[in-house]
């Protein structure tokens, strides 16, 4: 029940509940002065005998404090008191002008919101200004927590992609290959789920299986991890990765421990020690 506002007509100084001929308390000094106050944005310039023209603008009173102990009842030091004490609160503002005291009321704004009455009419279906206000600012924050999910999902799929990276049996081009890596992560995503598994997961346990087969431990032979997924390697039946060794690598391997040339299927021999195909005219003749 603190919150909001009531308004609070001028003229119901003129009513017999507003204190007449009686001494103001500081509560009704306070509501007095802000219904003093001048409301209108266009400043007016108000006329003091022998002195000239003092400005007032919108939520500001040119007065004197014996006008003002007139008013309330109060005598002059204590009018000056309270208005020292409201300036203490940083509620009012107070300075001398020409003969007079102009006094400003801090933040006027909050206590005097001027709308039309289209909208108040509305009111029921807009919100109160406070209510608005809040519903901005849940907005916002709305707002904020959704960008910071959307941060976190994108540190969640970098993290993905580099879990598995570093299961590919081949750890070149990094920066490409989790770029490739989180473009294969997306297209998976579109095509809908694989089983009881996740994209992630799934391509996750396909890399792995790649990793354990023939091609996957080929070294240097196996392909490189942005080329197998770009190209979707990982949809490849897992029989096209048990492919075997190069045979001029194998025939190497296989003599290069009997001391003896090898040959190869197109009739070239290939020297034990050096591993260099010889050429047929440095052949010896039998």
């Amino acid at each position: 029940m603190h919150r909001g506002y009531v308004k609070l007509f001028r003229k119901i100084r003129d009513s017999h509940v507003w204190p007449k001929d009686r001494e103001f308390t500081p509560l009704e000094a306070w509501i007095d002065l802000l219904m003093m106050a001048r409301h209108d944005p266009e400043p007016i310039e108000i006329k003091i005998r022998l002195y000239g023209g003092v400005s007032c603008g919108q939520g500001q009173i040119v007065t004197s404090l014996r006008k003002l102990g007139e008013r309330w009842n109060w005598g002059k030091n204590r009018v000056r008191r309270f208005l020292n004490m409201y300036e203490a609160r940083s509620q009012i503002g107070t300075e001398a002008v020409r003969n007079a005291t102009r006094i400003t009321i801090c933040n006027y704004s909050t206590y005097n919101d001027k709308r039309d009455t289209s909208r108040d009419a509305k009111r029921d279906s807009s919100g109160t200004v406070a209510g608005r206000k809040r519903d901005t600012i849940e907005e916002e924050c709305k707002k904020n927590g959704e960008n910071e999910k959307k941060t976190s999902a994108a540190h969640s799929c970098a993290s993905d992609a580099e879990k598995i990276y570093q299961a590919y049996p081949r750890k070149v081009g990094k920066r490409a290959a989790l770029a490739a890596i989180s473009r294969a992560l997306g297209r998976l995503g579109k095509v809908g789920p694989h089983g009881n598994l996740g994209p992630w997961l799934w391509l996750l346990e396909r890399v792995k299986k790649f990793a354990e087969s023939p091609e996957g431990r080929s070294g240097q032979y196996c392909l490189h991890p942005e080329r197998w997924f770009d190209k979707g390697r990982y949809d490849d039946d897992e029989s096209e990765w048990q492919r075997k060794e190069p045979e001029t690598d194998r025939n190497r391997n296989a003599g290069a421990g009997d001391g003896n040339s090898q040959q190869t299927n197109d009739g070239t021999k290939i020297d034990p020690n050096t591993g260099q195909v010889i050429p047929k005219w440095n052949i010896p003749s039998r």
